[in-house]
């Protein structure tokens, strides 16, 4: 399957967190199929700089400056790209830590604590 098949986002406006690794992936793969993009990361310098080298590939691409864990913050940039590009498609909550437990026990079982529903608020936040 080629990725113009499986990213089928021409005119879609995409909100990616975190701009390395994955999410620079799916930057490339959404500007690459047509997509406007909106990145987030906490790191200026680096988001700036993937901007620019990101701003030859697609229809348009944005940066803003944001750390993911102050939810008023993550507020404000989803209405700035609301406005700026008119609506919001689509959201790779990129960012984020290995903590918890995880989906599977160690025996392969599925584990109930490790279900979304389960994880606190404050491992979320963190």
């Amino acid at each position: 399957m080629k990725t113009q098949d499986l990213f089928d986002v021409a005119g879609l406006s995409v909100l990616i967190t975190a701009v390395q690794g994955l999410g620079r992936a799916f930057a490339e793969a959404m500007l690459d199929n047509g997509a406007r993009v909106t990145l987030l990361d906490c790191d200026g310098e680096t988001l700036d700089r993937t901007v620019v080298e990101l701003r030859d590939r697609g229809t348009a691409i944005h940066g803003d400056v944001v750390d993911v864990t102050d939810r008023a913050a993550i507020m404000k940039a989803v209405d700035r790209t609301v406005d700026r590009l008119g609506r919001l498609d689509v959201v790779f909550a990129n960012a984020g830590i290995d903590a918890g437990p995880g989906f599977l026990s160690m025996s392969g079982e599925r584990d109930p604590q490790g279900a979304l529903e389960a994880i606190p608020d404050s491992l979320w936040d963190k």
